[in-house]
């Protein structure tokens, strides 16, 4: 009977008991030394994609060397680690707080940064200007912007070429100190398509007008003329 209860024992131990996998247990150290990883470029993704989640949970990501930690995934994966980015009605401080992070995901496709007190001088214009050459959709409705900022925006992809070349949709609503002579500024980008100037200072849009000539026209679908606009 002693040896009946002995052998059940353990039988209720082993089916209580789980051993971890190696492949868990080497997941959770990398994330833990994250830090320490020179690059993820050799790693499929579905491995980094667990490292990653691993790291989140560590809160490996909120220290001085979070940016350093990001770039690393973002340099392997690219937009596989984030391609839609939101910080709407985030105070100034909060952005400028984290523009370290913000500027390690250099494969965004879609960002919004409506309502956060961005000028015509801060940085973040010239990084994306310059650096988000995947960016679709742009949204910098509700700012302090005026044409001094779209004219820093887009001076890096007039001068050179390159950077918003993929630009379809931009949001510049509510910047009142936005004007006409914003469309010389957005005449090379051929893929931006829509362009929201509600609530700018915005003339409206004639057919003879230089800006029409340029190939933007009222868009049909709003009820007063240069609320929006879109190309040809």
């Amino acid at each position: 009977m002693t040896a009946i209860k002995c052998c059940e024992a353990v039988a209720d131990q082993e089916k209580y008991y789980q051993p971890t996998s190696l492949l868990i247990l080497a997941t959770e150290f990398v994330a833990c030394h994250v830090i320490n990883v020179e690059s993820f470029t050799t790693i499929p993704e579905i491995i980094g994609k667990s490292i990653f989640e691993a790291a989140l949970k560590l809160k490996q990501f909120g220290d001085q060397y979070s940016a350093s930690c990001l770039e690393s995934f973002t340099l392997a994966y690219k937009q596989l680690v984030l391609q839609n980015l939101t910080l709407k009605n985030n105070a100034i401080l909060t952005l400028n707080r984290h523009l370290q992070e913000i500027k390690v995901f250099k494969n965004l496709e879609e960002l919004d940064l409506t309502g956060c007190g961005i000028d015509d001088y801060h940085e973040i214009l010239v990084h994306i200007g310059t650096q988000l050459h995947q960016l679709e959709v742009l949204l910098l409705a509700d700012n302090e912007l005026s044409d001094v900022g779209v004219q820093r925006l887009t001076a890096y992809s007039r001068v050179m070429k390159e950077g918003l070349r993929r630009l379809s949709y931009l949001d510049l609503s509510g910047n009142h100190r936005v004007t006409n002579k914003i469309f010389l500024y957005l005449r090379p980008f051929q893929c931006l398509m829509t362009l929201n100037v509600t609530g700018c200072s915005v003339m409206e849009i004639r057919k003879e007008s230089i800006y029409s000539q340029l190939g933007f026209i009222a868009h049909s679908s709003f009820p007063q003329a240069a609320v929006a606009v879109a190309r040809k």
